[in-house]
């Protein structure tokens, strides 16, 4: 190749385009190179890579490929290296691309890839059929999940825990979330039909009673409900960084954003009592707040 620059010590050369092929065709080149191969013809490496158009060093590759497949005996990866598997391959891998970045979700979604990746003809994909699927699935998964908690338990030594608690809603039925705070563990996400405190009580014991733990804090948003429960179990409460951000944003239109900021930093982000926020220098931080912010102090910590 011809130098790019005319200095020694710049003698550059224009280097050779990658050439990007699909994967069918690179599995025909693998059975043709095979076939040459097992036909033990006389031709060296140099001729059959000028034979197939190739570069020396990928017919060393595949060399190396073809060796340590029939070492390892990999069924899947020998058929995906046939120009048929290889075809279906890249089928199902657009199929699926497609249908993340442009097709529907749910039941609809899977029939959609499904269809385009030309494997409705050997899958059932009517709905009924995919929906009884996912939920043999969804059973699958829960006692997996089951087992599992049941055999890790075992080797776990007594310890106390945080307890993330929070109330989501569905067409006005609650839904129960509680998620160990280190691990981020989903202990409990079950629907009921209220949000007492004995409720909360009677499906946190449910789910933490095969387990070695006792709950020694529970952070939420400062729920009454959630704050009678940590009561009844003598845990520590603690608020979480969104009820704080939430009542901040009640007083602090107008501020700005750097200001805001600081007073997260300082008040929100860290959760930190009274006390503590003062020995931080938030008190001093305050003395230069607009009265907004002063208002927002003094609110939030009277909420607690």
């Amino acid at each position: 190749m011809a130098p790019v620059s005319q200095v020694s010590d710049q003698n550059a050369i224009i280097k050779r385009r990658k050439l990007h092929r699909a994967p069918p065709e690179i599995a025909r080149k693998i059975v043709a190179f095979e076939e040459i191969i097992s036909a033990n013809s006389m031709k060296s490496e140099r001729e059959l890579v000028k034979l197939l158009n190739l570069p020396n060093s990928t017919m060393q590759t595949w060399r190396a490929q073809k060796i340590a497949k029939e070492a390892t005996e990999d069924e899947i990866a020998i058929f995906f290296a046939t120009p048929t598997g290889s075809v279906l391959l890249c089928r199902i891998a657009i199929a699926i691309m497609y249908n993340n970045k442009c097709g529907a979700s749910g039941i609809c979604g899977a029939q959609e890839c499904l269809r385009h990746a030309g494997l409705d003809k050997y899958v059932a994909t009517s709905s009924g059929v995919l929906q009884n699927f996912w939920m043999r699935c969804q059973d699958c998964i829960l006692s997996f999940g089951k087992q599992w908690e049941e055999k890790l338990a075992e080797k776990m030594s007594t310890r106390k825990i945080t307890v993330i608690l929070d109330e989501m809603f569905r067409k006005k039925q609650p839904c129960l979330v509680a998620i160990e705070a280190m691990s981020n563990y989903i202990l409990l996400e079950k629907f009921t039909e209220d949000r007492t405190a004995e409720t909360w009580r009677k499906e946190l014991e449910n789910a933490i009673e095969d387990l070695p733990v006792t709950v020694g804090q529970i952070t939420s948003d400062l729920c009454g409900t959630i704050r009678s429960l940590a009561n009844e179990y003598g845990a520590t409460h603690s608020p979480d960084i969104f009820g704080h951000v939430h009542l901040f944003g009640q007083f602090s239109a107008g501020c700005e954003a750097p200001i805001c900021c600081a007073f997260l930093l300082i008040y929100g982000a860290l959760a930190m009592d009274a006390s503590k926020i003062a020995a931080s220098g938030a008190s001093r931080l305050a003395e230069i707040l607009p009265a907004k912010v002063n208002k927002a102090i003094f609110f939030t910590d009277n909420m607690r």
